[in-house]
């Protein structure tokens, strides 16, 4: 506002963030042949080869993205596994599906650009390994950085991390009258999240609350396909603080996948071993994003095995699959008649 010092009772920061880019060796040399997902949707012309850097939700939807429109595409993942913090079964049977269109290479450090004959050549260590690879332009799904630079956030007393988000309560309240809402406060930035946290603002600093934010049940989607949904706990982040058990149920036995030709996948479902409740539902399929909204509500809602069994599907559907994936806790569904559910 060009220096004018604007007086407030209340304040929403909602300042948003931005792609990030890897600082490496040589990008101001190949900035031209160097975007993010902001140029990639404005681009005229196909390109005929892509390297993408990075292995979770963006990156992997652009990358079959990038295939699929006819480019050669070679996605590099610093970390063991594609998708780290899902479940690493079904992490693994997304990378064999997308490996038939997009060469996966995992454990890849990106080191360096340098200016290449037909393009962007590309330098980097893989399984301890030096390699380089060319391409005509190199996609970076490195994550984002909250926009709250130079924002004065010190006078009210705002704080930030360490790497620049702010600081908020379970009332989005980030200091005396300011709140914060979106991609500034981090993880997990969604749009329904964002929304959900524009809504606990708005009720606590229009006096409609108190009102808390709840990060337990956020369902979450990876729009390859198939695609990768979950909800609730891990096997391992459940595992922490109790005796789980898990089970995996193979889309092959749910009877809607079958009479449609998608059967690849899994679903797998995390549930207390005392009390039954289901505490985390993780879906590798066709229409998963639909599938994970009844998820959603059986974890929101605290829902045991017996309490989803006993709940009539209607058949045949893909989220039958819920269904089944409790059922297997007390049956082998693969060799039950579908008519018995």
């Amino acid at each position: 506002m060009n220096g004018a010092r604007i007086g407030f009772k209340k304040a929403l920061i909602a300042t948003g963030s931005r792609a990030r880019v890897l600082p490496l060796r040589g990008l101001e040399e190949v900035r031209d042949g160097v975007f993010t997902h902001v140029e990639a949707l404005s681009l005229k012309d196909l390109s005929d080869s892509v390297v993408v850097i990075g292995g979770r939700t963006q990156a992997l939807e652009f990358a079959q993205i990038f295939a699929r429109a006819g480019s050669r595409v070679v996605l590099l993942q610093r970390s063991l596994r594609i998708m780290p913090e899902a479940e690493p079964k079904l992490a693994i049977e997304l990378k064999d599906i997308l490996s038939e269109e997009v060469e996966i290479h995992t454990e890849a450090l990106p080191e360096g650009l340098k200016r290449g004959e037909n393009g962007v050549l590309i330098e980097a260590t893989v399984g301890g390994r030096k390699r380089t690879f060319e391409a005509e332009y190199v996609f970076f799904a490195t994550g984002r950085v909250p926009n709250t630079e130079n924002l004065g956030l010190e006078n009210p007393g705002v704080k930030t991390d360490g790497r620049g988000f702010i600081v908020v309560d379970t009332t989005m309240k980030a200091g005396k009258n300011v709140y914060a809402a979106g991609d500034m406060v981090g993880e997990p930035m969604l749009e329904t999240v964002a929304a959900g946290e524009g809504f606990v603002t708005a009720s606590n600093a229009l006096g409609a609350g108190p009102v808390e934010m709840d990060y337990s049940v956020v369902p979450k989607v990876v729009f390859t396909d198939p695609q990768l949904a979950s909800v609730g706990l891990t096997d391992r982040e459940a595992s922490k603080t109790r005796r789980c058990l898990c089970n995996t149920v193979e889309f092959s036995s749910v009877p809607k996948a079958r009479i449609i030709g998608e059967e690849r996948g899994l679903i797998k479902m995390v549930v207390d071993d005392e009390t039954e409740r289901i505490l985390g539902v993780h879906i590798l399929s066709h229409d998963a994003p639909e599938i994970v909204h009844e998820a959603a509500m059986v974890v929101k809602n605290r829902m045991t095995v017996e309490e989803v069994i006993e709940t009539l599907h209607i058949f045949p559907t893909m989220s039958e699959a819920i269904k089944l994936a409790a059922f297997s806790f007390k049956e082998d569904v693969s060799k039950m008649p579908c008519c018995a559910l």
